[in-house]
């Protein structure tokens, strides 16, 4: 999964999501920037352990982005963010 953003929005949200990065019970999980892009690779040999972790890690994703926007809005009206690629 890959989503673009400012290289310092896609840096503090991959940090943020630190927490998820594992490698578990089959199931890999590594959140990285590529400059202003966020990349997601995942990988499971368990489709419902995948599905839940994918579940959460797009919950996070979506506070992270969400939060970004209003700061955004706030501070530099007409930027934009989170375009899924």
């Amino acid at each position: 999964m890959e989503c673009q953003y400012s290289e310092e929005a896609a840096y503090a949200i991959a940090m943020s999501l630190q927490p998820d990065n594992k490698d578990e019970g089959g199931t890999s999980v590594r959140t990285f920037t590529k400059g202003a892009t966020l990349v997601t690779e995942m990988e499971s040999t368990n489709l419902p352990k995948l599905l839940s972790v994918l579940d959460d890690l797009l919950r996070c994703l979506s506070v992270c982005d969400r939060l970004l926007s209003t700061t955004e809005a706030s501070s530099a009206p007409g930027q934009g963010t989170g375009e899924e690629g």
